[in-house]
C-alpha cells in the first residue's frame, strides 16, 4: 500500500506515558511529530519495528485516534495488517487533514473496556451495579470474559485399591450422601466445570486475600490486591517507579527516596552496584524497564573465564621442616623471658 499523491501523513506519537479513565486521557511524558515518512509503504510488523526503534521500548499495544475526535470516542487499536491499513486510510480522509495521533500503552491496560463502560448509560449501568457483589464472588468460568482454562482430565480409580487410595485419598461418604453410579449419564456437565474466584475492588482492604486461580481484569487489580494483603500482614512491598530522563540514565524512586542509575557506566547512587559488582534493586528495575537481561550487567569478575584464569596455576607442594636442608647460618633463638615484676604489677 503506497501513499497517494506522494503526500505523507504527519503522525504524532505519544509514548512513555499511561492511560487514565473517566474521562479517557493519555498522560504522556514524551510526544514526537514525524513527517516525511512513507507509512503507507509499511505493513503492520514493519510499523511496530519502526516505532520500537523510535521510542526505544517494546510497542505491543498501539492505538490511534484522529486529531478532531475525542480520545474516548475515536480511539482504535492497531493489532494486525487490517487495522494498520484502516489507520492509513483514515489518515488520508479529507476531514483528518493528513494528521493522526498514535498512542503507546506500556501498562497493558484494558483501554477498549474502559471505552465500552463509558458508553453504557441508563438502565445498563444500574444493572451492572446491582450485579456486583460487595465481596469476592465465585463466577462460572464459561461466563467470564477471560481466556478459557485448559480442560481438566480425570481418571477412574479402582475402588478399595490401597496404593491408589494413599495417592488420591479414599472418598468418604456422609450418611445423607448416596453413592454415585459411574454409568449414570444423566449428570449435567455443568457440575464438572472449574470455578475460580474473581477479584472485587470494592472489598475492604483488610479482607483481600490472594487465592490461587483468582481472576483479575488487569495488572493494576493484582497490584492493589498484593499491596493491601501486604499492608494487612505487615509485609514490606514497595514498587519502584522508573523515570527515564535521558538515554540509559534513570531515576528510580519510591516514596521519598530516589537514586540515579546509569547503565552506561553501571553505577547506582546507592553505591551497592559498585561494591558488589552486580546490579542492585534499583539497577534491576531500570534494566527490567528496557526488557533486558540483568545478567548482562554483572561484572566480568563473576564469570567462569575469570575464575578459571585465577586458578590455572597449581600451588607447589612443600616438605615438612624435618626434610629441610641444614645451613651454616645461626639458628633463630627464642625471645628472652623478662625477670621481675612489671610496673603495672608492683
Amino acid at each position: 500500500m503506497e501513499s497517494p499523491n506522494d503526500t505523507y501523513l504527519t503522525v504524532d506519537f505519544h509514548y512513555n506515558g499511561m492511560f487514565a479513565p473517566n474521562p479517557l486521557v493519555y498522560l504522556d511524558r514524551m510526544r514526537m511529530s514525524v513527517r516525511n515518512v512513507d507509512f503507507g509503504g509499511m505493513n503492520y510488523r514493519e510499523f511496530v519495528l519502526w516505532v520500537s526503534k523510535l521510542t526505544r521500548r517494546s510497542c505491543d499495544n498501539l492505538y490511534y485516534c484522529s486529531t478532531h475526535e475525542r480520545l474516548a470516542e475515536g480511539i482504535r487499536r492497531i493489532d494486525n495488517d487490517a487495522d494498520y491499513f484502516e489507520f492509513i486510510e483514515d489518515g488520508y480522509m479529507a476531514k483528518n487533514e493528513l494528521r493522526m495521533s498514535v498512542y503507546i500503552d506500556h501498562q497493558n491496560e484494558p483501554i477498549l473496556d474502559w471505552v465500552d463502560k463509558k458508553m453504557l448509560t441508563g438502565d445498563k449501568v444500574s444493572k451492572l451495579v446491582e450485579d456486583d457483589d460487595t465481596n469476592s464472588y465465585i463466577s462460572n468460568i464459561m461466563e467470564c470474559e477471560h481466556e478459557p482454562n485448559e480442560e481438566v482430565h480425570t481418571f477412574d480409580k479402582i475402588v478399595d485399591d490401597e496404593f491408589l487410595n494413599k495417592l488420591c485419598g479414599k472418598p468418604i461418604l456422609n450418611s445423607n450422601q448416596e453413592e454415585v453410579n459411574d454409568d449414570d449419564d444423566d449428570v449435567s456437565d455443568e457440575d464438572d466445570e472449574v470455578m475460580f474466584l474473581v477479584f472485587d475492588e470494592n472489598q475492604e482492604y483488610d479482607k483481600m486475600v490472594v487465592v490461587l486461580g483468582m481472576k483479575f481484569s488487569n495488572p493494576l487489580e493484582l497490584k492493589i490486591c498484593l499491596t493491601n494483603y501486604a499492608v494487612k500482614n505487615g509485609y514490606d512491598l514497595w514498587f519502584w517507579q522508573v523515570v527515564p530522563p535521558g538515554y540509559m540514565q534513570f531515576e528510580v524512586r519510591v516514596r521519598t527516596d530516589g537514586y540515579v542509575v546509569d547503565l552506561n557506566i553501571r553505577q547506582c547512587g546507592c553505591r551497592a552496584w559498585q561494591l558488589a559488582g552486580y546490579p542492585c534493586v534499583h539497577g534491576y528495575d531500570a534494566i527490567s524497564s528496557l526488557n533486558r537481561d540483568p545478567e548482562d550487567y554483572v561484572s566480568e569478575w563473576f564469570t567462569t573465564s575469570i575464575d578459571a584464569s585465577c586458578y590455572m596455576y597449581n600451588i607447589r607442594p612443600l616438605n615438612c621442616s624435618a626434610m629441610w636442608p641444614e645451613l651454616d647460618y645461626t639458628k633463630p633463638l627464642p625471645p628472652k623471658n623478662k625477670e621481675g615484676y612489671l610496673e603495672d604489677q608492683q
